[in-house]
This record gives structure tokens, C-alpha cells and sequence, in this order.
């Protein structure tokens, strides 16, 4: 479980500072924007619109960053000169029954939402618009995607705190991974038989070829394959942790909970 924790971790961080670049270019593209407007006398809808998507996919893509980082804002009268065991059962104890169970109701009630977005490949409703509102409409179950995972590595690394090894790994196997797991997989794999079938006719001679837009059957292409990737992200989860489990609970000894 470790492993998992940080594989996740730097995940976060690693998409955490690449959209921190984000603020440079919108503030570089609100001023062009500015001075095009005032000086020249000239808009561009579709550069006013990559500045809504930045700062959505900024806030919402970089909040697992800021969390790992404890940079949410938060109350900590009593947590902050509380002992390390008493802040892993407030830090477990939050993520197990307050931000895991959100980011599984973001992700559940926005999946319908999205995944008929990318069918259609949903533009904007202006004409020089972004012909890219799936992509915008995808940052809301990624969000929650990725506070879930962090919450997840919260858990486990309190869990690391509270008990020793093994018996932290086959509970956060049996009571974290793999219901989160079996979530992704049940929220997620009647849009991934839907897209695999799409896929395997997309696939096929005859439909490339009668394609219209070269561009349009590539975007369809990718939209079918990122939604066969998330039943598929959830099974793998699953038989991971049932492996962890299995393997942390022939390693448990006796006692093996920590006094």
C-alpha cells in the first residue's frame, strides 16, 4: 500500500506543478485580451474562453496538490499541537467519512454528465468558441478522481501511523482499495461496454474510411477509449488490493496491533 500512496502522491504533485504554469499563461492571455480590446479595438472569443478553461482545470485539477501539500484551509486549533496518532485518526477518520465519500458522489453524479458530453463531442455554443466543452465538462469527476485518491493516500498513511505493517496494509486493502475499486468499476462499466463496442466498429476499415472529418474520428476515437480505460483502472485496483490483502494477511503475526 505504500507503493500505491506514493505512486498517487507524486502523481498529484507532478500534475500540480505542471498546471501551475497555468497562471502564467492566463495572466499573459487576460492582459493580451486587455490591450487587444482598449488599443487595437479587436476581440477574440476563443482566447476569452482558454482563460475560463484554465482557471477551471487550475482549481480543479490542482486541488489534490494543494491538499498533499496541506495547503487547504482548515481549523486546527486542537490538531495542530495534537500528538501524530491523534492527527492520523482525525486525518483517516475525515477521509473515510467525509472527502472519499464526496469525491465518490462528484464522480457518480457527474459521470452521465460528461460521458454524454464526450459522445457527442460537445463544443461551444458560440461559433469562434472552444470546440472543446467536453474537455472543460471532464474536469469535474477528474477532480473528484483525484481528491479521492489523495484522501486515499491520507487514509493509508495513517493507517501507516496507528498500526504496524501488515495490519495496516490489509485494511487499507480490504476497507479503502478495494471498495474504491468496485465503485469506479460500477459507476463506470456500462459507458465502457458502450464505448467498447463503438470502439471495435470505429476500428473497423469501412467507418474510417466513411468518416467526414478526419480530425472528428480521432476525437471519437479517444473519447472511446478513455471511457473503456476507467472500468478497466477499476478492476486493476481491485485485484490489487485483494493481492495486498492476501499477502499482508499471511505476514500478520500475533498482536500485531500497535500498544
Amino acid at each position: 500500500m505504500s507503493l500505491l500512496a506514493t505512486a498517487i502522491d507524486n502523481t498529484t504533485r507532478f500534475i500540480g506543478r505542471l498546471l501551475a504554469w497555468l497562471v502564467l499563461f492566463m495572466v499573459t492571455i487576460q492582459f493580451a485580451v486587455v490591450v487587444a480590446r482598449y488599443v487595437f479595438g479587436v476581440g477574440s472569443l476563443y482566447a476569452q474562453e482558454s482563460i475560463v478553461y484554465m482557471h477551471a482545470f487550475l482549481f480543479m485539477l490542482a486541488s489534490a496538490y494543494t491538499l498533499s501539500e496541506e495547503g487547504h484551509v482548515r481549523v486546527d486549533i486542537f490538531y495542530r499541537s495534537a500528538s501524530p496518532r491523534y492527527k492520523a485518526w482525525v486525518d483517516l477518520l475525515g477521509s473515510v467519512f467525509l472527502l472519499i465519500p464526496v469525491s465518490a458522489v462528484i464522480i457518480s453524479a457527474s459521470w452521465p454528465y460528461v460521458a454524454n458530453s464526450w459522445r457527442i463531442l460537445e463544443s461551444s455554443m458560440e461559433v469562434s468558441g472552444i470546440p472543446g466543452v467536453f474537455l472543460l465538462k471532464t474536469a469535474i469527476p477528474v477532480f473528484g478522481m483525484l481528491m479521492g485518491a489523495q484522501g486515499l493516500v491520507m487514509a493509508l498513511r495513517s493507517l501507516a501511523v496507528l498500526f504496524r505493517k501488515p495490519v495496516a496494509e490489509l485494511v487499507g486493502a480490504a476497507l479503502l482499495v478495494l471498495p474504491l475499486g468496485l465503485l469506479i468499476v460500477w459507476l463506470t462499466v456500462d459507458e465502457g461496454f458502450d464505448a467498447a463496442g463503438r470502439l471495435l466498429g470505429r476500428l473497423s476499415p469501412d467507418a474510417a474510411a466513411a468518416a467526414v472529418s478526419g480530425g472528428e474520428y480521432v476525437a471519437r476515437l479517444a473519447a472511446d477509449v478513455c471511457l473503456v480505460f476507467f472500468p478497466i483502472a477499476g478492476a486493476v485496483l481491485v485485484v490489487a488490493a485483494l493481492a495486498y490483502g492476501v499477502t499482508a494477511s499471511s505476514r500478520l503475526p500475533e498482536g500485531a496491533t500497535r500498544a
